[in-house]
């Protein structure tokens, strides 16, 4: 968690709590904390998914 996050709501930090964990196919605890995590986006997902 970062200051960012730290006045989210606790029902709004479970869900996204759920939803990334499920993504990411393993519990956020199992992550290291101190780490620093990066992601890319390419494409264009709108196309991807068929949305006209």
């Amino acid at each position: 968690m970062n200051s960012a996050s730290a006045n989210i709501s606790a029902p709004w930090l479970e869900q996204l709590t759920g939803a990334f964990e499920i993504l990411l196919g393993r519990p956020l605890a199992s992550f290291d904390a101190d780490a620093v995590y990066a992601t890319f986006f390419g494409g264009n997902l709108i196309n991807e998914l068929g949305f006209a």
